[in-house]
């Protein structure tokens, strides 16, 4: 298993996932990947992945 790194290209919210560029793959854009995010209980705010 490898891991690449990209920047992000789509974003949908429902479910939350996103679509990478990945520059060291000949720039082609990734499948959707599911973002998994941990939060404590107590948490009041989010901030979503955003584009770049």
């Amino acid at each position: 298993m490898n891991i690449v790194f990209g920047l992000v290209e789509n974003i949908e919210y429902k479910p939350l996932r996103i679509q990478a560029v990945l520059p060291d793959m000949g720039d082609i854009l990734s499948p959707w990947a599911l973002v998994l995010a941990a939060r404590s209980q107590g948490a009041k705010t989010y901030d979503p992945p955003v584009k770049g």
